[in-house]
């Protein structure tokens, strides 16, 4: 029998608990005569084993299966980017994630996370993808966490009922069998639009996701026409990341806030933190003091590696919060059967 055979006989007696955590393996004579294998061949497969995680050496006890095989603690994150490395402008709720999942990690040292760069949905790494699948298939993962983004359809073909759970990618938008956990945009621009209200802002403008939904696009739009303020559907501007657009991005703020109209925007409500930076560079070159000028409400992910600015309020999601929901339902992906799997978690927004 030749050696990768019996290596993958192996980690499939240890994944399948025929041979569980602590366990030791029979004899190394019984071992060869059950695969009539030569000893040095054998030898190469317990490396291997005891490389990838599985099997530890216990001196003349022989070889046992550890206590947290990579089945069961290793899990992947995909991030939407090509670099498994967060770059300084990464989203502020990528940076939060990993804050939170090391900070469980060093509470919970039997578990580890392993990061993938897997690009984002419209143009999406393939070869990292694979690479994803056979480390699932190989036993090497306990689960994944997708951020942003969701395996494609080829992908998913290949990893089956491996344990994956999608953050803040829609099924309608990009089909996929995992649980989901949403944030609820609607409720976020509610309580902002509360906040610039209790304030005294008359005239509300909005700086919106681009990705947001239709379907929660519409039912902000509704907020947004039943609000006691001025909110007319012409100021509530869509806007994303790319950077290359900053030219456009000043464009538009310009408009918003131009002087020369009969009436300019007193509150401005914000659904990324992210897009900040460019408000507060738009209002330094417009000479708009934040918070004195125009009120603004933003949204914030907790924990944050960006401190709160001067003049602005701020409504949060809690991303311990999102990690601990997906680190459940990856727990309980064996408990509950296929078709019950596509749950949807919404996450509520925070005053601060």
């Amino acid at each position: 029998m030749k050696t990768e055979k019996i290596l993958e006989l192996l980690r499939t007696r240890i994944i399948s608990g025929e041979f569980p955590p602590g366990a030791k393996l029979p004899n190394r004579p019984e071992l060869l005569k059950e695969y009539s294998i030569s000893v040095s061949a054998f030898q190469k497969c317990i490396n291997q084993l005891t490389a990838t995680g599985f099997l530890e050496s216990r001196g003349m006890y022989g070889m046992c299966v550890t206590a947290n095989p990579p089945h069961l603690s290793r899990f992947a994150v995909l991030l939407p980017q090509e670099s498994a490395t967060l770059s300084s402008g990464a989203d502020s709720f990528l940076a939060g994630f990993m804050q939170v999942a090391e900070e469980y990690r060093r509470q919970h040292p039997e578990h580890t996370f392993v990061y993938y760069g897997v690009g984002d949905q419209a143009t999406p790494r393939l070869e990292e993808y694979r690479r994803i699948a056979e480390d699932a298939r190989q036993g090497l993962l306990a689960g994944a966490i997708s951020i942003f983004t969701a395996p494609p359809p080829e992908i998913q073909k290949q990893l089956g009922e491996f344990p994956c759970v999608v953050i803040a990618r829609k099924r309608e938008d990009s089909p996929h069998p995992y649980p989901q956990i949403e944030f609820d945009l609607v409720e976020l621009f509610r309580c902002q639009l509360n906040k610039l209200e209790q304030a005294g802002c008359r005239n509300i403008a909005a700086l919106l996701a681009d990705v947001t939904s239709m379907t929660k696009t519409l039912e902000i739009l509704k907020l947004a026409a039943q609000s006691r303020a001025n909110c007319p559907r012409c100021w509530l501007q869509g806007m994303n990341l790319d950077r290359s657009r900053s030219f456009f991005h000043d464009n538009l703020m310009e408009l918003l806030f131009s002087r020369e109209q009969k009436t300019v925007p007193d509150g401005l409500l914000v659904s990324n933190e992210n897009f900040l930076p460019m408000v507060f560079n738009a209002f330094s070159r417009l000479g708009i003091v934040p918070g004195r000028d125009v009120k603004i409400v933003s949204h914030m992910n907790l924990p944050s590696a960006v401190p709160c600015l001067e003049g602005v309020e701020y409504v949060t999601f809690s991303v311990e919060q999102v990690f601990t929901e997906a680190m459940r339902l990856l727990r309980e992906w064996n408990d509950v059967q296929p078709d019950g799997r596509a749950v949807d978690i919404l996450i509520p927004p925070q005053n601060i």
